[in-house]
């Protein structure tokens, strides 16, 4: 039984490890309007404002530490608890609207938007703390905009115990991989499970390749940087690695049967020792979680001698100053971002950051032994090489690519054909604010409430209700919940793919949308009290509640927010007045209502459905 238990265990770690291709989308959660520190008040207070993904991006030690230092500095954060962070992300650089620090998931966006957005990080000493491979991956024309978070490592997972037993020594390229393979099958082991069920896996293999044979060359960042600019093609460029693509299946080291093959069965598999193999990204992996010895082995490619074997890393989160405080008068904020950053390039910043997790990595030279893990123990030549190269998850190609690519790993597309729908991908999409219909117009550029205001007319319309009452989204005081608006909305065209950032449309459950009936009473006591959510370290009246935004309403809030008039159609509202209102469901306390009516409409495609009637 024990066993068992464990290999159960195992399995869920797996399940939760980052496997690569999981990257089609970033769901991550944050936080709005989340206040830390201890100058509220002060006459000579600082503020940081600061977006974040999760909490753990910017650790708490590292917050203490600064506010510490500087009795007078107070952070506030903002981001966003619907998915697609990273599309909000891009979507504030290209406004020019993003706040002093911003933390983004990835460092691929379009060079123009990097220089009119961030401070040039080259120049200052502690960018010199980093691992040149790291580093040369995020220098643009000699430019540095980002620090780098951890450093999680994509590779094979392998059990030494499976290997030893059959007497396999460790691969290290492509070819013993498949003659080991060969070997495996002869003795009537599976070697490897490697799914492909979502087209980003798929996707990645192509990448993976291109990056051990290429990318992590001066030529090839040069190529990446045009191709993300839309200035290069991966046809002309990737036909040698689609060569390659064509040896794993060839080799029967990927097959059609993969594309079937879901992350969870392939790491059951691996957990149950079914397999010797898999692949995936450690973040959170633990060792002690399997009843056999733990190996990573690095992406392998074709070729001879020793320089075969590629660790493909993920940065945990990129780190950028807004260049808004080179300006006068943002001297003091300008000092203490970069002593911020100087102290995150320290060892001791960089164990905030790790916080001693296995599969965690520093990403700084003095911290560099500590990649000699008893993980990537059989491969230290690879680690002493500095063989690093950051995984390429292009987010434009990586849908219709990744589909394409399965066509060709099922035989029904040519490679030709393949690299033609990655192009064709990357240069119809070369912004994801940009991909989808549009489904409206906005007139003007809207603050954070009249963006959920805007939102909370729209599904009052659409349930037909006398009201709606809708929260920001995010994280007060470390409550997290998803039935907020995240984002602000900018003047333009709203594309459908802007509503998975602003949105709920990630987590399980998605709210639905939902009727109900309230009074006066509740509605005004709903209004003044907000809403808090379950944390554990803090009990609920503790907590600083979200503020609801209402839509059929107009309210005037006294300096204690009291309802002092509250008018509906320009009546002002009685006890004992009732009133439909729509609402995501969860979002306001059931106590406060009558007559409740779930739907099975999530907000997304309610919210497309109310413009396409108009």
């Amino acid at each position: 039984m024990k066993a068992l238990k464990r290999a159960g265990k195992a399995a869920k770690t797996f399940a939760s490890i980052v496997l690569a291709g999981s990257l089609v989308g970033i769901g991550l959660v944050g936080c709005s309007g989340e206040s830390m520190g201890n100058a509220s008040g002060r006459d000579d207070e600082i503020v940081l404002t600061v977006s974040k993904c999760q909490t753990k991006e910017l650790p708490q030690e590292l917050l203490d530490e600064m506010t510490n230092r500087h009795p007078n500095l107070r952070f506030e954060f903002d981001t966003y608890s619907n998915s697609n962070y990273s599309a909000q992300i891009v979507t504030e650089l290209e406004q020019r609207d993003i706040p002093d620090i911003l933390i983004n998931t990835r460092n691929q966006d379009l060079t123009e938007d990097l220089e009119h957005n961030l401070v040039d990080l080259a120049a200052y000493d502690f960018s010199s703390e980093y691992l040149p491979s790291v580093l040369d991956r995020m220098t643009i024309d000699g430019s540095l905009y980002y620090l780098p978070g951890y450093l999680t490592l994509a590779g094979f997972f392998y059990n030494k115990d499976l290997f030893a037993e059959h007497g396999w020594e460790a691969p290290q390229s492509l070819e013993e991989l498949i003659a080991l393979n060969e070997q495996a099958k002869a003795e009537g082991i599976r070697l490897m499970a490697y799914s492909m069920e979502l087209t980003g896996q798929r996707f990645l293999q192509l990448t993976n390749i291109a990056s051990a044979q290429f990318l992590h060359t001066p030529q090839g960042s040069s190529w990446e940087q045009d191709y993300l600019a839309g200035e290069a093609s991966m046809v002309g460029t990737f036909e040698p690695f689609m060569d390659e693509y064509r040896l794993w299946l060839d080799s029967g080291l990927i097959s059609a049967d993969d594309l079937s093959l879901s992350n969870l069965d392939a790491a059951e598999m691996f957990a149950n020792g079914d397999v010797a193999m898999i692949y995936g990204v450690a973040n959170n992996v633990k060792t002690t979680d399997f009843d056999f010895d733990l190996g990573q082995a690095p992406f392998l490619a074709r070729g001879e001698g020793e320089d075969n074997g590629w660790y493909l890393y993920a940065v945990s989160s990129y780190y950028g100053i807004n260049k808004k405080l080179e300006e006068p008068g943002n001297e003091e904020k300008l000092a203490i971002a970069l002593e911020m950053f100087d102290l995150m390039s320290t060892p001791e910043g960089q164990s905030m950051f790790t916080d001693g997790a296995e599969g965690r990595y520093p990403a700084t030279r003095k911290a560099d032994g500590e990649l000699h893990a008893p993980l990537l123990s059989d491969y230290r030549n690879v680690v002493d090489r500095n063989n690093l190269v950051e995984l390429a998850a292009y987010t434009a190609p990586l849908l219709l690519g990744g589909e394409a690519l399965g066509g060709y790993i099922a035989g029904t597309v040519s490679a030709e054909e393949a690299l033609q729908a990655c192009d064709e991908a990357m240069k119809s999409n070369k912004s994801e604010t940009q991909i989808g219909d549009v489904v409206a117009h906005i007139e003007r550029d809207l603050s954070r409430e009249e963006t959920v205001r805007y939102f909370a007319d729209a599904f009052r319309e659409y349930g037909g209700t006398d009201l709606c009452l809708m929260l920001p989204g995010g994280m007060a005081d470390g409550q997290m919940h998803p039935y907020g608006i995240s984002g602000k909305l900018y003047e333009g065209e709203l594309h459908a793919n802007e509503l998975t950032v602003l949105l709920p449309n990630a987590g399980k459950p998605v709210p639905t949308l939902a009727t109900a009936r309230i009074s006066g009473e509740d509605l005004r006591a709903v209004l003044e009290s907000g809403r808090t959510f379950e944390r554990k370290d803090a009990p609920r009246e503790a907590l600083a509640p979200f503020r609801y935004e209402v839509s059929g309403a107009e309210v005037d809030y006294d300096a204690d927010r009291k309802v002092r008039s509250l008018k509906v159609n320009g009546v002002e509202v009685a006890d004992e007045d009732v009133f439909t209102v729509t609402y995501f469901d969860g979002a306001v306390e059931t106590s406060r209502l009558t007559d409740a009516a779930v739907s099975d409409v999530k907000p997304v495609p309610a919210f497309t459905a109310c413009k396409a009637a108009r």
